[in-house]
């Protein structure tokens, strides 16, 4: 009973509005750095093992496929983390009747938004692979094309896996989704080995282990949710909508949605961009593709630490925005940006020792799909992008204190900055820069470098935001204040 009694203790929420601050931000992210380390494991394990299995069109396929399903995908999980900031809201004000409303909420919106993107995703789906030049008549639009249909199908098993994490996040407990994202991505590296290896599916093997750990991830998540917490027992008159308060959710939640999607879109015109150095070039192994997808591979690995940390803020604010704690908020983030900015150092050095003769590459591609040109590619994102990365650790905190703070403009407008600064240097740098050559290595550092003046573009004004919307707004000066620093 003594050990049943010390797992409980262990898995309990934290509160979020007492303590050290520091400490707070650090136990509380840790296991969610954990998580999206093993997040990236379920890409990094379909690249390792879909590398060495798969052909240079087909990898190229997946790769190709990633952006899109971020227009899809990261729409619902911004939804879903624009809701958690709610329920966040309302266990920092020890609400326990608003934190069961708006879980239930959350399950009928979820359910709604997922049967939409579903539908959505599918019919247009050449389209935005039309967007990247991957066209109807090729092996790598075949590849492609596979994958997205699994993925999309499946959209709903990954809401809602998020949906759940993020409720569970937003009373304080960063620990259980971590324990169960393990457990699905152990089984997802199973999956993969027996569909890929065994049964030969191919990039359907890929995709298809990906959804089912991720269901399965879902359906653990709930039950734990339902069995641990009394506020979360819900019953079908639960299901019935209180409009007024979906509509709250839904103010939040929708655009941050949009903005995710913008982003996505930012990311289809320079992936489009990058297919078409290949097109140019005629090179059948497609070089540039499969470099500049490692490349993208690798970074979200190694931006868990920062992006964890602005996930944190999101819980971290949206408790003490509830508490009136505006004080802690305050110190929060001058702590969370001091944190963010000395672990990205430490990842700028990383990357550019991985980057000599392309090591980072070899994790992810078969030796045969490995030449000079590919790791060109691959190593010339890190060469325009690393000296900015602390940049995108301030825009990932800021996402999270603005969606924590319930002000998801902040945040959409951040995302139509990306959109822009992106689409602007993709389409018109290279004939600036260099008019005569449009497929030179000038060239393509220009495209690569749309990742760093976007986040440096992004943090600027996410600093001004910072200090005019939360440090000088004389809302948050005569409310009293608790500090534990």
């Amino acid at each position: 009973m003594k050990f049943i009694q010390k797992i409980k203790n262990f898995l309990s929420p934290e509160d979020l509005t007492k303590g050290n601050i520091t400490k707070n931000i650090i136990l509380f992210t840790i296991p969610i750095i954990i998580s999206l380390i093993f997040q990236q494991i379920y890409s990094l394990t379909d690249a390792i093992i879909a590398g060495q299995n798969l052909n240079a069109n087909e990898i190229a396929g997946i790769n190709d496929s990633g952006s899109i399903t971020f227009i899809f995908l990261d729409f619902a999980f911004g939804c879903t983390s624009g809701f958690s900031a709610l329920t966040a809201k309302a266990k920092g004000a020890n609400d326990e009747n608003a934190i069961k409303k708006s879980f239930s909420i959350q399950i009928v919106l979820g359910f709604f938004i997922a049967i939409i993107l579903t539908v959505v995703s599918i019919v247009f789906k050449d389209v935005f692979l039309s967007m990247i030049n991957v066209n109807q008549g090729s092996q790598v639009y075949e590849s492609a094309s596979t994958y997205l249909v699994i993925i999309f199908i499946g959209i709903i098993a990954q809401l809602f896996y998020n949906l759940f994490s993020n409720i569970l996040r937003s009373i304080g407990d960063s620990i259980t989704p971590l324990i169960v994202l393990i457990s699905s991505c152990l089984l997802n590296i199973i999956l993969d080995l027996l569909f890929m290896v065994t049964f030969k599916w191919g990039v359907a093997g890929a995709a298809w282990a990906t959804i089912i750990s991720q269901f399965l991830c879902g359906i653990a998540c709930f039950i734990y949710c339902y069995k641990r917490y009394s506020f979360f027992h819900i019953k079908m008159q639960d299901l019935r909508i209180d409009w007024k308060y979906a509509s709250e959710h839904l103010k939040n939640g929708i655009p941050l949605g949009l903005q995710f999607s913008i982003l996505a879109i930012g990311i289809i015109v320079m992936q489009g961009a990058v297919v078409n150095f290949d097109l140019e070039n005629k090179d059948p192994l497609n070089p540039a593709q499969l470099g500049y997808g490692a490349a993208n591979k690798y970074l979200g690995a190694i931006m868990s630490i920062p992006n964890a940390i602005g996930t944190t803020m999101l819980s971290f604010t949206g408790q003490n925005y509830g508490a009136k704690q505006f004080g802690r908020i305050k110190e929060g983030i001058k702590k969370s940006l001091i944190l963010s900015i000395s672990a990205s150092t430490i990842l700028i050095i990383i990357t550019l020792l991985l980057c000599i003769n392309g090591t980072f590459l070899k994790m992810f591609l078969s030796p045969a799909n490995i030449d000079d040109l590919t790791i060109k590619y691959g190593t010339f994102y890190y060469f325009a992008n690393s000296l900015f990365f602390f940049t995108l650790g301030i825009l990932f905190i800021g996402r999270g204190v603005f969606q924590g703070l319930q002000k998801p403009f902040i945040p959409f407008i951040l995302g139509v900055i990306e959109l822009i600064v992106r689409f602007v240097i993709c389409l018109y740098g290279p004939k600036i820069i260099s008019p005569d050559d449009l497929t030179s290595d000038i060239a393509y550092l220009t495209i690569m470098s749309a990742d760093s003046i976007t986040w440096l573009a992004c943090a600027i004004v996410i600093l001004i935001c910072f200090i005019t919307k939360i440090f000088k707004n004389p809302e948050y000066k005569d409310i009293p204040t608790t500090i534990n620093k």
